[in-house]
């Protein structure tokens, strides 16, 4: 079956690299999620330096981000749903709120010195539910703010937000960390937050271009399962996610661990450590978001997160600091093709009235990082951390392979 893209030919050679700025609505957003995004890594790195000195345990940290990505597999699809019939605006809102509260008790426990690992993991997974609600409604009315031709810039410029969150807030969350303690780095996050929430609230959702039928949810469920299953594009998609997800990714939960026990360096240089996988990102970001709409985002989107894996190989066998970092910065760059050509590829392969259940479907498909989280937590207890990610991105070129020739038709589709 041939991969279904909307035609976006129109404009997008010509695109520049902040074109989707242009929109007012997409501006808000983006200064939003700019400040989300540099609560979530700060975040990564406070909490899990947090829990492996209250426990010195990579078991305890890896299940904190299990706790972040529980729900998505659970209430990917819910999400979904909700994003494409209740108003998308009030379901980001809501979940902004959620966020707020959480990180408001955890300052207050932390404050008061009674902090404990299962309050960590409680506030964590609160937020994990909240993400899990914002990401389809955010991410559904991208298309409506900017328009096709102009989505893949957009979501360059999206991932350009968060990649330079990548490297700027675990290197913010390190200093603080060293500089004011658990409490400091905290409130930072919180604030964060609420800068995100207003321009939020500031910014303007455009009405839907088309609404799904009122049908039941069973029905609806179905639909967005059957759409996808029938999109040989779509499938690859979110093939290479759960790969991905499952075997790439938690590698950043370790970064903690790496940094202490194998690296033997503090907090500061920790987040120096995450940060050159967010500078790598960055430039790689920036580039796609120049190019406008790649020519072949399938083909970019396979072959970046090919060599993404082969990097974090290359990691978790260096024992020299400065060797990581470079190795990082390298990962960095390759990985900015899925994040942008993965949201990319999902946008204009679906109609309209279907975006927030595929965005949904996509969630789920995201949601096997618990899985993989727990998996490299339990074999970085008993082999250690760099065992258990060599063996983890192993295992994910191994199954890109398989991805290679069960979706040949990502290869070759043209945006």
């Amino acid at each position: 079956m041939s991969m279904r893209i909307a035609n976006t030919a129109a404009g997008g050679s010509g695109l520049r690299l902040i074109d989707a700025l242009r929109s007012n609505g997409f501006r808000q957003l983006w200064y939003a999620s700019w400040a989300w995004y540099h609560a979530r890594w700060m975040e990564t790195m406070v909490l899990g330096w947090a829990v492996l000195v209250l426990t010195d345990s990579p078991w305890l940290v890896s299940l904190v981000g299990f706790f972040r990505m529980a729900s998505m597999p659970v209430l990917g699809m819910v999400a979904g749903i909700v994003a494409d019939r209740l108003d998308r605006r009030r379901v980001a809102i809501a979940a902004q709120v959620v966020n707020v509260l959480s990180l408001s008790a955890l300052l207050a426990l932390t404050a008061a010195g009674v902090a404990e690992f299962w309050h960590i993991a409680m506030v964590t997974l609160a937020m994990g539910v909240a993400w899990t609600f914002d990401f389809p409604a955010r991410r559904s009315v991208i298309t409506d703010l900017v328009g096709a031709p102009r989505v893949a810039n957009a979501m360059s410029l999206d991932m350009a937000a968060m990649n330079g969150a990548k490297m700027i807030g675990p290197i913010v969350g390190g200093v603080l960390l060293t500089a004011t303690g658990l409490p400091g780095a905290i409130g930072a996050l919180l604030a964060l937050y609420l800068v995100g929430f207003v321009f939020l609230v500031k910014t303007k959702f455009p009405p839907r271009q088309a609404r799904p039928a009122s049908e039941p949810v069973p029905a609806m469920l179905s639909q967005g399962f059957r759409f996808v299953a029938r999109n040989q594009a779509l499938v690859g998609v979110m093939l290479v996610t759960i790969v991905a997800n499952m075997f790439l990714f938690p590698f950043v939960l370790m970064v903690p661990v790496f940094a202490k026990d194998v690296l033997h360096v503090g907090p500061a240089l920790m987040g120096v450590l995450a940060a050159a996988d967010g500078l790598g990102s960055l430039l790689g970001a920036m580039y796609l978001a120049s190019r406008g709409n790649a020519g072949n985002p399938g083909r970019v989107f396979l072959f970046g997160t090919s060599i993404a894996m082969a990097m974090v190989l290359a990691f978790a066998l260096s024992p020299y600091y400065s060797l990581s970092l470079l190795i990082l910065f390298l990962e960095g760059l390759a990985v900015a093709s899925f994040g942008t050509m993965q949201s990319t590829i999902v946008l204009l392969a679906t109609p309209p009235e279907m975006r927030g259940r595929i965005m949904g479907v996509l969630m789920m498909a995201i949601g096997a990082g618990p899985v993989g989280t727990l998996l490299t937590g339990a074999m970085a207890e008993a082999w250690g951390a760099p065992r258990a990610i060599a063996i983890d991105a192993i295992a994910a070129l191994a199954l890109m392979g398989v991805v290679f020739f069960l979706a040949p038709v990502l290869r070759r589709a043209k945006a």
